[in-house]
C-alpha cells in the first residue's frame, strides 16, 4: 500500500463520503468516496460574493484514484447524491496530489 492509497482509505473510513457525478465537457464520471464540506471563511472570500450565501457553496474532495484521467476544472459540474447540481468555481490538487479539491456553487 502506498501513501496515496492510505490517505484515500482514511478519507472514506473516517469522514463519511457519498457518490457524486462529475460532468465535464468530455462526459460524465461517477465518483465514489467523495467528501463534501461547507467552504471555510477563507475559501468563501475567494468565491464571487454575488453568488449568494454560504448555503450555496460547497467544497468537494474527489480522490484522484476515483476520478481517473479526468481533470476537474472551473465550469464543470458536480451532481451530489441528492441530485443537486454544483458548478466548479476552482479546482486544485491537494493532499500530496491524491485528491481534487473543488470549490463549487449550487446551481438553481
Amino acid at each position: 500500500m502506498n501513501l496515496g492509497d492510505s490517505i484515500a482509505e482514511d478519507l472514506a473510513t473516517f469522514d463519511g463520503t457519498e457518490i457524486v457525478t462529475l460532468a465535464t465537457a468530455a462526459g460524465s464520471t461517477t465518483v465514489t468516496d467523495a467528501l463534501v464540506r461547507e467552504l471555510s471563511q477563507d475559501a468563501l472570500k475567494l468565491v464571487d460574493n454575488a453568488l449568494s450565501s454560504e448555503l450555496n457553496q460547497r467544497e468537494f474532495h474527489l480522490m484522484v484514484a476515483r476520478v481517473g484521467s479526468v481533470q476537474p476544472s472551473p465550469g464543470d459540474d458536480v451532481i451530489d447524491s441528492s441530485g443537486r447540481r454544483w458548478r466548479v468555481q476552482s479546482s486544485r490538487l491537494a493532499a500530496l496530489a491524491t485528491r481534487w479539491q473543488l470549490q463549487c456553487t449550487r446551481l438553481p
